[in-house]
């Protein structure tokens, strides 16, 4: 299993927002993964089973990014990476 940098994920106006590069904006929405476009539901967001990630399921696609790293985006702004798992 590999890992390759796909995008980013911070904070806008008080709402999480993941980027994918060369696939579009989403938000998180509970568990839901919401289209910036329209709002409609396209995928989901969980914790991993180890609890140091966060996991996004798009498009039958799974990418991931570090819990630490969203703590830190939350407390001090910033960007967290997102990788797409291969």
């Amino acid at each position: 299993m590999g890992f390759e940098k796909i995008g980013r994920i911070g904070l806008f106006e008080g709402r999480m927002i993941c980027v994918l590069d060369g696939i579009g904006g989403f938000f998180f929405d509970d568990h839901a993964l919401r289209s910036m476009k329209d709002g409609r539901r396209v995928g989901r967001v969980a914790r991993s089973k180890s609890g140091r990630a966060v996991n996004v399921r798009y498009a039958g696609r799974m990418f991931t990014a570090a819990w630490a790293d969203l703590l830190r985006v939350v407390q001090n702004g910033g960007k967290a990476a997102v990788f797409e798992v291969a």
